[in-house]
Order: structure tokens, then sequence, then C-alpha cells
């Protein structure tokens, strides 16, 4: 016979009748409950509660099967009078619907009541053990967990054929209870050591990774004291983390600032509240050695989200700064040894040229003077000086340009005025029997390049030429445009930029064989003889091009000549339009004041002449410290002041910032024929609103004064 009833065991639910957990099994209850709470052991347990049972019936015996859910089978748990040969038995019983009391009660999840374990057929694989130790009744209920999960079964046996009473089924069902709560209990505690194990097994990991990793791991409370310092800290900083731990950041000499809103790093930490910060900064080891960091901060919550810390990294990036720095340094010095080189062949084209225009301002000037002497007309002959002089004028800036350490200044232009520059120096230092051939595509696209740097190119090119030549043959150029889709730039072009301008330097020379073609942009390599060349040229004009995003190939077959071409992206901005000059200026000045300052006495002549001239009221000096006497004793009788930057006594820039000191509105324009980097900068730091760059005309420094006045005179 087989009776199947819901089971009341499950942890957390109440026994349904409470008369039946006083008297002797309710001592016994509280017993078992005060063990949970105190820690025992689940076998401690599990056998407590085998004797409460135990108790209740004479001649009963009780075990606690314990669910395998892996394997799915019921382990022995605990009994105190099964003989050892049936705890072996049933140890590893499979769970089913005709496994025996335990393993159906399990399976169904609910009680199993078998009263003749010889005749039921759920018996029938298990029941030969049982009867041959007298027992034939088995009552089993499953024990679940407050989340009905079956734990495992409490089974009790009988010597003869009987069920339960109502008030066996009761505390069967508190006993099953108890057992759900030390089970669930003992789950709970195997659980939080293996989250705990699992958690020191973690730390331990990250311990060692944070000590091994080559980046310096420092964690900061929120006032900023180091908290955890490892082992690339201490080597990055110099501070063990014995030293550093308990530190505030003032007390370390990593960071430079005297206090947290002055230092660059320190700021960074604390913006990093937001979710991260980096940066790049110079920092001190403890021994007073300079270093750069590449530094990753982040803010460290609890649990409510507050930031109660911050993480920081950093990585040594020191030999990577001064490589970088040294690489730059080395370019630079190769752009201007190759300027010394080419320095001769351009000063040779200058020479001539500017031969040619002196004799003309020379010629034209005695032309004017007889003019005068005779009444006749001098037009012709001043407009042909004025126009000598501005060649002049461009040649010297050429000069300057070619010759100042500065940084490449691109513009958006055509290539053509670039290359017909060039080739005009080009050609006063070639032989005459050499032919120079050149065909420039008025409808080629504008590029954005630097035409001091194209005119380096087109020279060292040109040079190139000229060796493979000899005395005689022909140098080709051309500019003209390309497709993205040409063979030169598939897989090397900008992807971005539909056309390109190809820049074509060819010779009919000796040509190249293909081993010599691949080494020719290496630096230092040369094929001439030793003293002839320092392998310089071609390596420049390689570096020039790639820092203009362009691409640059060669062609070459020995004795048929060679063939480079340069190919430069299409500017995305267009060209800036150039305003023409007037040929009488306009009288921009209206009356506004003028003090003029420069050494060059012939200059302060012109300049007052010709700004009076533009409607300015003009003082010229050619004392700079009588210049600033007069603006000390009357600082309010001048609207302006244009000063020159080099003069004896006073410079321009000591002049300036006396002069800014006594007003600082007056408006300063500054001028010079040579002009370093820093030199501007100091001007624009002093207050300077222009500086200019000497050749100037004089009606280029009204037009400068006119537009900084009215932009001044604007509302805003």
């Amino acid at each position: 016979m087989t009776e199947s009833a819901p089971s009341a065991a499950r942890s957390g639910e109440p026994i349904e009748s409470g008369r039946f957990a006083t008297g002797q099994f309710g001592f016994g209850q509280w017993e078992i409950l005060e063990r949970i709470a105190s820690g025992a052991s689940l076998s401690e347990l599990l056998l407590s509660i085998v004797s409460l049972v135990e108790h209740q019936a004479e001649g009963m015996l009780c075990s606690i099967l314990v669910l395998d859910r892996q394997a799915l089978q019921l382990r022995h748990g605990a009994s105190r009078r099964l003989v050892p040969e049936l705890r072996q038995y049933i140890d590893g019983m499979p769970i089913g619907h005709d496994a025996g009391s335990c393993g159906a009660a399990a399976f169904r999840r609910e009680r199993v009541i078998v009263t003749d374990i010889e005749a039921h057929p759920y018996w029938l694989k298990y029941r030969q053990p049982f009867l041959d130790q007298g027992l034939v009744a088995c009552w089993s209920t499953p024990i679940l967990s407050p989340g009905s999960d079956v734990l495992g079964t409490l089974a009790m046996y009988f010597l003869d054929k009987r069920g339960p009473t109502p008030e066996e089924c009761a505390w069967v069902d508190a006993a099953t209870h108890l057992a759900s709560i030390a089970l669930t209990r003992a789950e709970a505690e195997r659980e939080h050591e293996r989250v705990l194990h699992d958690l020191r097994d973690a730390n331990q990991r990250l311990t060692f990774h944070v000590s091994q990793m080559p980046l310096g791991y420092i964690v900061w409370d929120r006032d900023l004291t180091v908290r955890e310092w490892n082992g690339a800290a201490e080597r990055i900083f110099g501070w063990s983390a014995q030293e550093a731990i308990g530190r505030r950041w003032n007390e370390l000499s990593v960071f430079s600032g005297p206090d947290a809103l002055s230092d660059p790093l320190c700021e960074e930490v604390l913006k990093s509240d937001a979710g991260g910060a980096r940066g790049t900064h110079e920092n001190v080891r403890k021994d007073g050695q300079r270093l750069v960091c590449d530094w990753f901060h982040a803010p460290l919550r609890d649990s409510s989200n507050q930031v109660v810390g911050y993480l920081s990294m950093a990585h040594d990036v020191t030999d990577r700064q001064r490589a970088e720095e040294e690489r730059q340094k080395l370019e630079g010095e190769l752009r201007q040894a190759q300027r010394i080189q080419s320095l001769g062949t351009l000063a040779g084209g200058i020479a001539h040229d500017f031969n040619n225009i002196l004799t003309a301002i020379t010629g034209h000037a005695f032309l004017a003077l007889t003019d005068i002497e005779e009444e006749r007309s001098t037009k012709d002959s001043l407009l042909a000086i004025q126009e000598a002089g501005l060649r002049a004028v461009e040649l010297v800036r050429r000069i300057l340009t070619f010759s100042r350490h500065q940084e490449p200044e691109r513009k958006v232009g055509s290539l053509g005025p670039v290359v017909l520059e060039a080739l005009r120096s080009l050609r006063a230092t070639l032989s005459p029997q050499i032919v120079i051939r050149s065909q420039l595509d008025p409808e080629s696209p504008l590029v954005y390049v630097d035409p001091a740097q194209m005119h380096q190119v087109i020279m060292n090119l040109g040079n190139n030429a000229a060796y493979a030549l000899g005395e005689r043959g022909a140098i080709d150029v051309t500019v003209e445009p390309v497709p993205r889709s040409h063979d030169d730039l598939i897989g090397v072009g900008n992807p971005s930029c539909e056309r390109y301008v190809r820049l074509s330097v060819a010779d009919t020379g000796c040509g190249m064989d293909p081993a010599t073609a691949e080494r020719i942009f290496e630096p230092f390599f040369t094929t001439k003889p030793t003293g002839q060349g320092t392998g310089l040229g071609l390596s420049v004009v390689h570096g020039i091009v790639k820092s203009h995003d362009g691409v640059i190939s060669v062609t070459s077959k020995p004795g048929r000549g060679s063939r480079f071409n340069i190919y430069l992206p299409e500017a995305r901005v267009e060209a800036p339009e150039q305003a023409p000059l007037p040929r009488a200026a306009p009288a921009l000045g209206r009356g506004v004041r003028v003090l003029y300052v420069d050494d060059e006495e012939p200059l302060v002549v012109l300049a007052t002449r010709w700004l009076s001239r533009l409607g300015y009221d003009v003082t010229g000096f050619s004392d700079s410290s009588q210049a600033l006497e007069a603006f000390r004793s009357r600082p309010y009788d001048f609207d302006a002041v244009i000063s020159d930057f080099s003069m004896p006594g006073v410079s321009g820039l000591t002049l300036v910032r006396e002069i800014m000191a006594l007003r600082k509105d007056i408006v300063v324009v500054m001028s010079s024929g040579y002009l370093r980097p820093e030199d501007q900068r100091l001007a624009t730091e002093l207050g300077a609103a222009e500086v200019v760059l000497k050749p100037q005309s004089m009606a280029e420094f009204g037009r400068i004064l006119h537009r900084i006045l009215t932009e001044r005179a604007q509302p805003r």
C-alpha cells in the first residue's frame, strides 16, 4: 500500500499543529535549534535529528539522506541504528519513480508511504537487504529548501506493516523542517566559504599581478593619502612602499606644485570623480631626478556610490619622450644640414638675379637724376626702380625664409609659382648646355604646403638631376592633376582625397640600377665621390613629402634617366584672395598720432613722410632712449607705437614693456628684418597687437594700423 501527502517540511514554514512541538519532542526541537544557532557541525545536527525521531516510536529506525545534485543520487547523511551494510547499500541510491521510498519521494517532491516493502513496485529492485533485516515498511519525506529545492530525504523504517497517524505526520514534518534548516545553513556556509576562497584566490592573483605589473599602481584615500604603492611605483619614483604608504601627496616629491590646486597632477586626480582622467606630466623621483609619466586616474566608490578614494596608474615614458625629442632634434639638424648644403646653390642663383636687380636700380636711379636735371618726366624710371626693388625684397625674403630656424608655415595655393621661382634659382647654377623645360597645368588643384620647403624639394631634385646629366642634357618639370585611382597611389594615398597634384622632375641622365633606386631615400646614402655630397638631399625630400601627407616614387633605368614623381593631396580649403594694392594709398590715418622708432635714420625719415601722406600724425625717433623719454613725458599724446626689435641701448622689447606699463591700451606694432619664433612669442606676451617681418612697405604699416584701430573701435 502507498500513500502520498504534501509535506510541510520546508524551512521557514510553520508546523501545522503546535501541540506536537511540546513535551519531550518540543524540548529536543529547541535543543537542536540552539545547536544550529551555536554553529554545530552538520553531521552532529543530522544525527541529533535522527535520535529525536527514533525516540518517538519503539523499534523504528531513522535515516537522513542528502541529495547530490550533480550525480542526482542520495548520499548517506545520518543514521544511528541502521547496520553498516544498509548504510553502504543506500549510499548512492538514484532518484526516480521506482527507486524505493526515498528515491521516489525525492523524485516526486512529496511524502511517500510504503506499508509493505515486499509487495510494493517501488521496492522491487531494493527490497531484499531491508527484508533480511526485518524491515517491512518505510515512510520517506523530502527535505525542501526555502526555494522548494530538494535537499534530501528523511526516512523511517518499521518492523511491522503500518502507516502513520496524523500525530506522527506532524512530528515527521517538524523533524524534516529541522533538517531543512540544518542543510540550508550548511549549504550557505559552503557557498560562503567558496566565495571567500574565490575572493582570496582572486585577491592573491590581483596582488601578484599588481606587484608584477610594469605600471606604477597607487591607491589614495579621499584626502590624497597613499594607501597602496606597488613595486613598479617603487622603481619609477624611488620611494619604497613602506616610505610612501601613509604619506599625503604633498609629502612626496612626485608632485611639483605647492598645493593641490596648483599641481596639474593633483587636479587630474580630483577631477577623476566624473569617471576617469588622464594626462602626461613631468614628475620628480625621490633622488631629485626628473622624469615624464603618462597617468590614468579613476575614482574608487563604496556601495552607496560615494567616492572614498582614487586609483592612479603611472607609466614612465621618459625614454620614449627623450627618444622623440632626439628624433625631432635630429630631423631638425638634418633639414638644417640640407639647407646649408643647398645654400651654395641657392646663393649662386640669388647673386646672379640680385646683381641684375641692383643694376636696374642704379641704372634707373641715374636716369631719374638725369631726367630731373633735363626737366624730363621721371615716372618710367621710378616705376622701373620700384619694380626692381620689389624683386630685391622678394629675394631677401627668400634668403631669410631659407636660413631661419622655424617651423614650416603652410599655405593654400597653387604649386606653379613655387616651381617657377625655384627653377629661376636653379637655372643660374646650371651649365648653359642643360635645358630646363617646364609644363605647369593651370587646372591643377590647390595644395596645402610650406612654400619654402617645396622650394627646397625642387632645388634638391634639380641638383640631383643636374649631377646625373653632367654638362649636357634636359630636365623636365611638370605639374598636373591626377586622380586618387592612379597606380602610384594604390594602397598608399589618403582614401578621403579624390585628387592629387603630381610634381614630376625627370632627367635624361645616367639613370640608376634597381639596387641603387631602393636606397636613394636612406639618410647619408650617396653615389657621389667622397667630399661631393652628404647623402642628405633625397632623404630630406622624402621627409618633407611625407610630412605633407604626400607620396614620392622614382622610376629609373641605367642609361635612360630618372623620373621622380611627388603626389600632394588637394587642399580642402580655398586659397585666400589677394587684394590688389592700390596705386595711391587712401588717407587712412585721419590724424591718428603715431610714435615711430627705428635705429635706421633713413627708415625713420621714410616712415614719417609716407605715413604722413596716409593721414597719420607721425613723430619719429632713431634713438630708442629718446623715444621712451618722449612717451614718458607725454603718454597720452600718442595713439599707436611702431617699434623695431633690434636697437642699441633700449631694445624694442624693453621699449614696449616700459610703454605698456604706462599705458596698457596703446596700440603697439613691432617689426624686424629677422624674426625668431621666440621673439614673436615674447612680443605677443608683452601686448603687441601685430608683429611684422621686414621688408614691408610703409603703406602696409598704414593698413595694419587702420585695421587694428578699426577693430578696437567696434563695440564688443
